[in-house]
Parts: C-alpha cells; structure tokens; sequence
C-alpha cells in the first residue's frame, strides 16, 4: 500500500501532462524510424542467449531515384537481453507521455502514470515489467545503416549507432523514492529527430486497445503507409514478416507465415483498420516459394478489395511481379493477352536466381519455352481430377480394408469372451486337464501366461465345433 500512495502521490506532484486523462488518452504521435523497422523482438521474450537482431529491405530512394539497402542491427546486452514486445509498448508510451509534455529532451513521470497510460493494473508486478523493460530499452543499442532517415537534412545517415535512451533514473519497484518520479532522457540524436517533427499520428486508444503484438506491430507499419495517401499496399510476405514486424526467421516455410500472421489481419480487420479482400485474395503466389500479401484501409460500407490475380487485369499482373509499370504496358499494346497470360502463368515454375522481373521479361520477349516440369493450367486441371479420383478410390479401399480388420477384431473378441465364460463353467477335473496342457506348452512360464494359453485352447477348440 505503501508503495500505491507514493504514486499517487508523485502522479499529482509530478508533470500533469496537461489536463488529460491518460486511461482515455487518444490522440498519439509516433516516430516515423520507429515504425519503419522493429527495435524489439515481437515475442513475450527473445530465445534464451539470443542478443542480436538485424533487419533490412531495399529501396528507391525518392530524392535520389537510386536504390538503397537499410539495415538496423540492434545488440542487446547480456545482463538485460533484447527488448521484447512488452518493452515496445513501454516505448510508445514514453513517447506519449513525451508528447504530452512538449517533446523535452528528459521526460519525468511515475510508474502509476505510464501504468494508467498502458492500461496496465497499477501495483508490483506492473512496476517490475516497467523497471525491467526501461532498463533493456536503455541498455540496447542500434546500428542504423542507411535505416535512419534525418529529416532535417532529407537524407539517410549511412551509419548511426546509439541507444534510445541517453539515461535512465528509476527505483526498484519495492522502494520508491521520496517523489516516486523516473526519469528518461532522450538520445540527441532521437530527440533531434522528435523535435524536427518526424512523426506521424496515432490512434493510441486503438493501438493500445490490439491484443496480438504482431497486430500491434503491423499496425504501426501500416498506418504510416496508410497516412501517406496510399489506398493499397503491397509487400513481398517474407520482406514484412521477417524485416518489418519481426518475425522469427525459423518460420521458412511460407504457408507457417501466413497461419502466423492470419489472426493479427483479422483483429485489424475486426477494428475497422483493414479492408476486407476476397478469398484467397490476400496473399497471392508469385511464384515457387514467392509470395505477395496486399493490403487496403478500411472504408465505411465498403465491400471487400478484389485483390489477388483471378481479379487483376493482366498489365497490373506483370506489375505486380516487378515489370516496370512503362514495359508492362508495352507488352499489352505489343502481346495478345492470352500470350501473356501463359507467360505468367509459366512463370510460376522458373527458377530465378536472380532478377526475377527480368526474366519474365526475357520469356516474353524471346517467348522462352516452359520449364520442362511446367503442365497448363488444363492439364493441371486434369491431373486434379485424376488425383482426386485415385484419392476417393483408395479412401474406399481403405474403408474396405478398416471394416474388415474392425469385424475381424470383433469376432475376434467375441471367441475370447466366450472362451473366458467357457473357462468358468468347466469343472474341477476338466480346468486341471486344460491348466496341465497349457503349462506343457510353457513350463517356465507364468500365471499370466498360463492362464492366457488356455483361453486360446478353449477358443481354438470352439473354432473347431
């Protein structure tokens, strides 16, 4: 109790973040770098001795029109570990609270308040999860390479390591200090980028409100392409799983991705964040082990987006999978469309080592022959069938095959129950006789065994008669 009244009291003696409520707070901000790669692992905790992450992608930079390769590579510490999923919404928290207060280089608050702002239940377990998450955030360090964008100067710093949080003063959950106050300060370079106004907004209440870290993850990302103007976003499904939400990269196969993913989509859809898209229309197969996952707002009333390449027009397809919009159309004015049809559709069987777009490309151009294991879709469409009925044929004789060796069981029980009742009906001298030739086939054996030898006597001679 004691603990809860010093809060208390620091909370009312403490920065009053204005006159909000911080359990109904709404209205947030978020930093543009922090939701472009993760700082934290997205799981309850990073696997035991694992201290580094990296995460990378590539793109075109805008002012340039060059491609660049970014990379983060975050190092945890071992006393500490990797921050993990708790400890980045204790991240979006500080900066709420930072938010609130004018964006100050060092921000003071009581654990009481970022409780209240976190919707956690205030008390020790609570204060732990805080020390302990403040510490890691404190104690990590990044290494920004081309990752982080100066807004000031319009650029990508080639190389940037720091920690977020310059130095931390907080107390141990079970012996607060006298105003019960910690106290974050801000890296120059993060508060920098915070006061040049590299931040976009936040829903926070809807943030907060995800139950899935993943969802809360994807989200952060989405939103920031979302509150660009972009009314569909689409992303290589390794790229966002593994690069920009975190996933661990022991999930290879693609089919796992999709399952772990799956039920965050559908909280962000369930939200009124995401837009709907129709079966089989989310994630879209490129090509072998490629896959694309598509993304919209949502809009009130709206049906869902036809994603996917049964609904696309065939120039948005090679598009799609990385012809250059201005090629694209040149191929529909110069192709028939069912020639490009069968091009994309061969496609799907090519192995590219690398530059993909470019040799589907080729393949239209030179029109390639097909992969030597490539079958049209009619004979694909023929060898389902063909599966599908060798598939019913062999159920059946399994069927066969399980009801006779069920009978057989049966029958088979059926003889032992009524040896085991002729057993008990026979005599005295007529159950020696039986016990004397069982105990002959099996002198060394025991009562068990004995016993269960003259059963099969008794159930051979009813076979007989």
């Amino acid at each position: 109790m004691a603990n809860f009244k010093s809060d208390r009291w620091a909370e009312a003696s403490s920065p009053p973040f204005g006159n909000v409520d911080l359990e109904t707070f709404e209205k947030g901000k978020d930093e543009l770098n922090l939701s472009e790669f993760p700082i934290a692992v997205v799981a309850e905790s990073a696997r035991p001795g694992q201290l580094t992450l990296e995460f990378s992608d590539t793109i075109k930079d805008r002012s340039t029109g060059l491609p660049v390769t970014r990379r983060v590579t975050v190092h945890g510490t071992e006393e500490w570990g990797l921050p993990a999923a708790q400890d980045d919404d204790v991240m979006v928290g500080l900066l709420q609270l930072c938010f609130l207060a004018g964006w100050p280089k060092r921000v003071s608050f009581t654990r009481y308040q970022l409780c209240k702002l976190l919707r956690w239940s205030v008390g020790g377990a609570s204060y732990r999860r805080i020390y302990q998450a403040l510490h890691r955030l404190s104690t990590t360090t990044y290494n920004y390479r081309y990752g982080w964008r100066d807004k000031t100067n319009q650029e990508w710093i080639p190389s940037l390591v720091f920690s977020y949080i310059q130095s931390l003063r907080i107390h141990e959950a079970g012996k607060p200090t006298e105003s019960g106050l910690c106290e974050v300060t801000w890296s120059d370079d993060f508060h920098r980028s915070l006061e040049a106004g590299n931040l976009k907004g936040l829903d926070y209440h809807r943030f907060i409100s995800l139950r899935s870290s993943i969802a809360k993850r994807l989200y952060r990302f989405l939103d920031k392409r979302f509150g660009s103007g972009l009314t569909r976003y689409s992303c290589d499904l390794h790229v966002l799983a593994f690069e920009k939400i975190g996933v661990s990269r022991s999930y290879t196969d693609a089919a796992q991705i999709k399952r772990l993913l799956q039920p965050a989509i559908q909280e962000l859809e369930g939200i009124g964040f995401l837009g709907k898209a129709l079966p089989g229309g989310r994630f879209e197969k490129l090509y072998r082990g490629h896959w694309k996952v598509h993304f919209s707002p949502a809009r009130k009333g709206s049906e869902p987006v036809p994603f996917g390449p049964s609904t696309a027009p065939v120039e948005a397809k090679l598009i799609q999978l990385g012809i250059a919009p201005s090629e694209a159309q040149k191929f529909v004015k110069k192709f028939p469309e069912a020639y490009l049809e069968t091009k994309i559709d061969q496609f799907a069987y090519r192995q590219a080592k690398s530059n993909p777009a470019g040799l589907l490309a080729e393949s239209i151009r030179r029109d390639l022959p097909p992969p030597v294991d490539y079958r049209c879709p009619k004979t694909r469409e023929e060898d389902v069938a063909k599966a599908t009925e060798r598939a019913t044929k062999q159920a059946k004789i399994l069927a066969r095959e399980d009801g006779k060796r069920k009978a057989a069981l049966a029958a088979e029980e059926s003889r032992i129950k009524e040896a085991e009742a002729t057993l008990n009906e026979l005599s005295t001298e007529e159950r020696s006789q039986l016990e004397s030739d069982a105990r002959r086939r099996f002198p060394k054996a025991g009562d068990d065994v004995t016993h269960w030898t003259m059963i099969a006597l008794l159930k051979n001679r009813i076979v007989q008669d």
